[in-house]
């Protein structure tokens, strides 16, 4: 579907939350993590026959609050060494995240239910949230950024056919792997979006 919409690649974000692994009770942590891994791995196969970049990263829930945490730069083995990631504070969050060179992105940060934190903890914020369902106020989201000098990025947060192809970014390079768009989104100080943030969505 991303392929024909003119997409060179996708980074698959699935919700990383501790109701998810609590249901499968009768797993060990790291068969856990193997479950929530294995959609990834399916849309990366995938992409290899269609030429579709596939990325992974995760929208994680913490146990503190209802904010999710768009986080790229920690992979399955990492995930397997941290069964405590849900009970950390955002401040312990963000320093795991940094020890592994990752970043950390607050998802649709003005969406009903949701708190924004002080940006020490956040490498930026999703300005633009593409779901056509939430009213995501991306427009506040957007001054947010700018206010406290936070990168913004821009995501289609699909879950229905009729969310395809409504975010992302524009990349003026090929990034082939998690590690090398955590190196592009580090260095850019402006992102280039899909979606128009001024918008009153």
């Amino acid at each position: 579907m991303y392929k024909n919409a003119g997409y060179t690649g996708i980074v698959i974000t699935d919700h990383y939350y501790k109701g998810f692994f609590n249901s499968l009770n009768n797993n060990t942590w790291a068969e856990k993590v193997d479950v929530f891994t294995s959609g990834y791995k399916l849309a990366y196969s995938y992409g290899k026959d269609y030429g579709l970049e596939v990325l992974f990263g995760l929208e994680l829930a913490l146990g503190e609050h209802l904010n999710h945490y768009l986080v790229y730069g920690l992979d399955e083995t990492i995930l397997k060494s941290h069964p405590e990631i849900f009970d950390l504070s955002l401040k312990d969050l963000k320093s795991l995240v940094e020890s592994y060179q990752g970043l950390i992105f607050q998802a649709h940060p003005f969406r009903p239910g949701n708190e924004i934190f002080a940006s020490e903890y956040l490498d930026g914020i999703e300005v633009f949230n593409g779901n056509p369902r939430h009213p995501s106020k991306n427009y506040i989201a957007l001054a947010h950024a700018q206010e406290h000098n936070l990168k913004g990025i821009s995501g289609s947060d699909f879950h229905q056919p009729e969310d395809l192809g409504r975010g992302g970014i524009i990349l003026d390079e090929h990034v082939a792997s998690t590690q090398e768009l955590v190196k592009w989104l580090s260095k850019k100080s402006e992102i280039p979006l899909i979606g128009d943030p001024t918008s009153s969505s």
